[in-house]
């Protein structure tokens, strides 16, 4: 059988298609065993724990690289929140949730002084701009909404605790917590973050 190299994600051990031979093989967290335990998984399409999931590969288990886990960069961060602000699947890492939450605040300040300056002559009480701010602004706070969600996957939680925004000042504080811890690993949300990232070796 094959073994890994440094670009593979790390799934959980257990039962998964080889993907060099297209047989099922044990993945022991790391590589894979060779010779495999002596146990046999149940079947040909028992994958896992019994489910037919994603083999470890370097495409996260199906999902791209911005849903799942990857650290990003300032222009991927935003490019990929955007492009998948409808989508609460996956994973977000923090760089990936961060960079975007640096390119929000730039963004609101520049349309605040924007639209003040734009519409003043107009309306001086600066209903107009308001307006025209909160236009701009919708599909950055879907974009933000979702991504939390993302986050929170990342780091093992369900995107059910943003109901915690609904309570005053803890909420908020609780969530901002949970948006600072580092990625969890494999889970049921995702693959995570490339093995590269996590160890502080590349895997043999």
């Amino acid at each position: 059988m094959t073994t890994t190299n440094s670009d593979l994600y790390s799934p959980a051990p257990g039962w998964y298609r080889d993907p060099g031979t297209g047989q099922p093989g044990y993945w022991d967290g790391m590589r894979w065993a060779n010779p495999a335990p002596s146990f046999q998984p149940l079947g040909p399409t028992h994958i896992g724990y019994g489910t037919p999931a994603a083999l470890p590969n370097a495409d996260g288990g199906g999902l791209s690289g911005g849903l799942s886990g990857s650290p990003l960069g300032f222009g991927e961060a935003i490019s990929s929140a955007f492009r998948n602000m409808l989508t609460i699947r996956g994973r977000a890492s923090r760089s990936a949730y961060w960079w975007f939450q640096l390119f929000y605040v730039l963004a609101y300040v520049g349309l605040l002084f924007g639209t003040t300056a734009m519409f003043y002559n107009i309306d001086p009480s600066g209903g107009l701009g308001s307006i025209v701010m909160l236009v701009a602004l919708i599909p950055m706070i879907i974009a933000m909404f979702t991504l939390t969600a993302r986050r929170l996957h990342d780091s093992g939680r369900s995107a059910h605790f943003l109901w915690l925004y609904l309570i005053p000042i803890v909420g908020p504080i609780v969530l901002f917590v949970f948006t600072l811890l580092p990625s969890e690993g494999p889970n049921r949300f995702g693959p995570g973050q490339p093995v590269h990232a996590q160890m502080p070796y590349p895997v043999a």
